[in-house]
Formats: C-alpha cells, sequence, structure tokens
C-alpha cells in the first residue's frame, strides 16, 4: 500500500480571560472549521504540528520538531492576524510522485483569529431621560444586540441581568417592570475570543408623578376668595417631573408655572383638571369638579402651638433631658382646625412633619427644636421653640475613707470605725441619688456608711444623673 503524508494541527487551549466585574462564562481556546471549509485557530493558542501517514489524525501520529530553531517551534504562535500558510517546498504528482512543474509549493492555508467580536446595543420603543449620569427609560424597552467579528464569525451574545449569571441572549430583550437595571453584556467568536463585558446601568419608570392640588390663600374646604390661587404640586422619584398642564372648565390648556390667579375669574363655580407629566412621558391625570370660589371662609386667627417633654427630664439653669426623653408637640385652633405641625432643628428647616412623640438627639450637649403649627386655611403659628441640654454622659465617681486605715501588699486595710465615702460629680444635670451595696447584697441609697466587722469587699456602687 502506498503511503499517503497527513499534516495536523493539534491545539492545547489557553484561557487568558481578563474579566470585568461580572465573571464571564469560561469559553477555552479552540479550533473552529467554517461551512466554506476554511480552519480557524485562535491566534493566542501554542500550537504543534504533526504529520502522519493516514487520513484518521490518530493513527501513526510525529510531532515535527525543528532542529535550526527549537526555541520557537515547540510550541509556536502565528503572528499574523487572518490568512497564514504552511509551505512545502515543492508540488509532487500524487499518481506518478514526481515533481510538478513549474516548481511550486504545497500551500496549507489556516487563519489566526485573535480579536474578540464588538458588540453593537441598541435600545428603543421607550423615551428617555439622562439626569446627572443617570438613565431613565419609560416601560416597554427594546434592547437588541448585534456582534460582529472580521475573523471566525460571532458564536454567541451573554447578557447578565443584575448580577445573574451570563445567559446566552437569542433575542431582543423587553423591560417593562419598574425598577433600577445593570445589564451586562459580551460576546465571543467561534475560536474562544471573549469580548470585554460592557456594563449598562439604567432605571424603568413605569410609575406616573404624584399630583395634587389645593386652593391657598383665604380658604376653608374648596371654597376661596378672589385673592386666592390654586396650587398645584406635583412629585416624581425617578426619571423626576417634566410639567403640569391643566384646564379651568372649557378653557385653553395651559402649562403651570407658580399657581393660578383666582382674581381674573368672574363669581361661579369651576371645575379644574391637570396633568403631570414625568421625563419619560408617564402621565397623572387628575380631573376635580365643583371646586368653587363662590363662597368662603375667612380664618385670620392663626393657631397656637406647644410642646412638653415627656420622660427623663430636670430643670436646672436650663431643662436637662435624657436620650430616653420624648418631644410632644401640639396645636389648638378654633376656627378652621390643625392641618399640621413641622418641626426641624433649624429655624429655617423646619421640613420634618409632626405624627407622634419623637427622641430628641443624642449628641451632647444643647439644642433647640423649632416648630410651627398651621391650620386648614394656612395661617400659621408664631414659630416656638425648646431648648434642652442632652445629659448622655453618666457621673464621674470614686470612693474616699475617712478614719483608720492601712494600705499593704496592693490592699487597704480598715476598721469598723472608718468612714466609706462616696463622691460622685457629673458636670451638667448633676448627681441626682448614689446608691452602694457591700457583696451580694441588695442596693441601698447614700453616699457615706461604715462596714461592719467581718464585711469585705467587693463594693459595687451606682449613680443616677438627674
Amino acid at each position: 500500500m502506498k503511503n499517503r503524508l497527513l499534516l495536523v494541527f493539534l491545539v492545547f487551549a489557553v484561557n487568558s480571560v481578563v474579566l470585568m466585574g461580572q465573571d464571564r462564562l469560561d469559553h477555552p481556546s479552540k479550533m473552529y472549521q467554517a461551512e466554506n471549509g476554511k480552519l480557524f485557530v485562535n491566534k493566542h493558542q501554542p500550537m504543534y504540528l504533526f504529520i502522519g501517514n493516514a487520513p484518521a489524525s490518530t493513527e501513526n501520529m510525529h510531532r515535527l520538531e525543528s532542529h535550526e530553531t527549537p526555541q520557537y517551534s515547540n510550541p509556536f504562535y502565528f503572528d499574523t492576524e487572518g490568512l497564514n500558510t504552511i509551505r512545502t517546498p515543492s508540488q509532487v504528482d500524487t499518481i506518478t510522485k514526481k515533481m510538478v512543474y513549474p516548481v511550486a509549493d504545497i500551500v496549507f492555508d489556516v487563519y489566526a483569529d485573535g480579536m474578540a467580536p464588538v458588540t453593537k446595543v441598541s435600545w428603543s420603543k421607550a423615551d428617555r431621560h439622562v439626569d446627572n449620569g443617570s438613565v431613565f427609560y419609560r416601560k416597554g424597552l427594546k434592547v437588541s444586540l448585534e456582534a460582529a467579528d472580521q475573523m471566525s464569525g460571532v458564536e454567541q451574545i451573554y447578557i447578565s441581568k443584575n448580577g445573574a449569571p451570563f445567559l446566552a441572549c437569542t433575542d431582543t430583550l423587553r423591560f417593562d417592570a419598574e425598577g433600577d437595571y445593570e445589564l451586562k453584556v459580551y460576546a465571543v467568536d467561534h475560536v474562544g475570543n471573549a469580548e470585554d463585558v460592557q456594563s449598562y446601568q439604567f432605571t424603568i419608570d413605569a410609575t406616573p408623578p404624584v399630583a395634587n392640588w389645593s386652593l391657598e390663600g383665604n380658604v376653608h374646604g374648596k371654597a376661596a376668595s378672589g385673592d386666592s390661587k390654586i396650587v398645584i404640586a406635583a412629585k416624581d422619584t425617578r426619571s423626576g417631573l417634566k410639567q403640569i398642564r391643566y384646564q379651568i372648565n372649557d378653557q385653553p390648556v395651559h402649562v403651570y408655572k407658580d399657581g393660578i390667579d383666582l382674581s381674573v375669574l368672574p363669581t361661579g363655580e369651576y371645575a379644574l383638571k391637570y396633568w403631570a407629566e414625568d421625563h419619560v412621558g408617564n402621565v397623572f391625570e387628575g380631573n376635580d369638579v365643583g371646586a368653587s370660589v363662590l363662597a368662603f371662609v375667612v380664618d385670620r386667627t392663626p393657631p397656637t402651638a406647644s410642646s412638653l417633654v415627656l420622660g427623663d427630664q430636670f430643670m436646672g439653669e436650663v431643662l436637662y433631658v435624657s436620650p430616653r426623653s420624648q418631644l410632644q408637640l401640639s396645636a389648638r385652633d378654633t376656627v378652621s382646625g390643625i392641618h399640621n405641625i413641622i418641626y426641624g432643628y433649624s429655624q429655617r428647616f423646619m421640613d420634618e412633619i409632626y405624627e407622634r412623640p419623637f427622641r430628641l438627639e443624642e449628641k451632647q450637649g444643647l439644642q433647640t427644636v423649632w416648630f410651627q403649627a398651621l391650620d386648614m386655611v394656612s395661617n400659621r403659628s408664631v414659630i416656638e421653640k425648646i431648648t434642652v441640654f442632652m445629659d448622655n454622659e453618666a457621673p464621674m465617681s470614686r470612693i474616699e475613707f475617712d478614719g483608720p486605715r492601712f494600705f499593704t501588699r496592693d490592699t487597704l486595710f480598715i476598721s469598723s470605725e472608718t468612714s466609706i465615702l462616696l463622691k460622685s460629680e457629673d458636670p451638667d444635670s448633676g448627681v441626682d441619688q448614689m446608691a452602694y451595696r457591700i457583696n451580694e447584697g441588695s442596693y441601698q441609697n447614700g453616699s457615706r456608711f461604715k462596714l461592719a466587722k467581718g464585711d469585705g469587699m467587693p463594693l459595687h456602687s451606682k449613680q443616677q444623673i438627674r
């Protein structure tokens, strides 16, 4: 039987993937033969040449060695991206076994691919808004992924949502659920070159703004005087408020700016419609019918507000409180009633709405709470304040002895005639009471006592500030 030579490439995969953030899947380097017969290898792989005399690559195989350049031969690497060739000096007729003229090389083609694919991400079917680097979309966002590779071709695109493991992506992505998203994307080609992970952060805003309206001025209920105004307040917690539009009766629709002046309206009954829109097109629609500006009640009497400390407190030069103390706010109005009480630790920033007694800040020292009551027609009480001293530090105590005593070998000896004095100091609210116990006995109030014969240490004491 005539011998036939077979030249074979074997590839040993080397993983040299650099990960960015969420780990990519494992994509070993490999060879790939396309449908057109082209052989692609990973350019970063070590290569070895084998020769054999049978068609099957597993029969009678021998690895070729280079005696002239052994340091570059096993393994060797392709230096060119794309087409590489391996040649023998001349062509030999496979039947006659004679050299073919003119002399020409036998050329074996192999394509080296060392470049990863590039994925293009397209966003569609949803309004988009960018605010300080944060990206918002309306629900219904569609994300399509398309990857391109210049050599062996794209094998697969992978995605990860919000830190989940990467999965193959075969279709357009759709985002409807409201929330924050982190989408990570990469593609891998047919020889194992993996693209660096592309990361995208965005938010789906599926909720319209929250809006309400009120009559401000001389108002009671939904009746107001001519010098009052309608105020529309709206808030959107995600993409933000874009604009408010309104319509009174069948008048033209206007963009709301800073209140609707009622002085231009004649006496009568009116219906108000308004729309609040966020930056991605979510719209809140308000429709309140029958808001009359004909009858009104004038309430010019402001409410009164007061405060009360609940729990630990002591009045000295100032009112001392402990971290366990609570502040209770109350207000009274004889006409339209109390709307709310606002408070804060600065007269300029009373931005908290009082709901129930609350604990004061635990930082040591003086602190002032400013508060004010509002009635139902926005009359405001005089701004009140309460100043307290937060005392959250325990007293400092020591023991002194009055009478016979002797100290030796780290031990103090006293007699039954020796008085034990408990001293305690508190620089703020002062010491309220002192108590002590001997051994495992019960605590007793007092700051001076003597030990009976046979009593011994330990001595325990406790002090309580006012």
